[in-house]
């Protein structure tokens, strides 16, 4: 039933695959479905802290930005523009991230 959830992938099937025990496997996949729901709160939570941040400014109908996905980077160089290279590191984590 976990390999159904996390989609069944040759990548994914090889993880689970190879390790040698079965209690190892289901390590494995637990500690996925952790890292997973850490990464999807982590999405969610930044969801929300751009929310509450512009709640009363929305940069959309400003027009500085052009598309409602775009709020999370504007976030990041408007609150962390004042720290020397932080939206490039930003900018960088993400394309390195997608890269994959």
């Amino acid at each position: 039933m976990m390999i159904s959830f996390l989609a069944i992938t040759q990548s994914q099937y090889q993880r689970f695959a190879s390790v040698p025990t079965l209690a190892q496997a289901q390590t494995l996949a637990l500690l996925f479905l952790l890292g997973l729901a850490l990464l999807w709160g982590t999405f969610y939570v930044s969801g929300l802290v751009a929310y509450a941040v512009y709640s009363d400014c929305d940069p959309l109908n400003l027009g500085k930005i052009e598309k409602a996905d775009q709020i999370i980077p504007y976030m990041v160089s408007d609150k962390l523009g004042h720290l020397t290279g932080m939206p490039g590191l930003f900018v960088a984590a993400v394309y390195g991230g997608v890269l994959r």
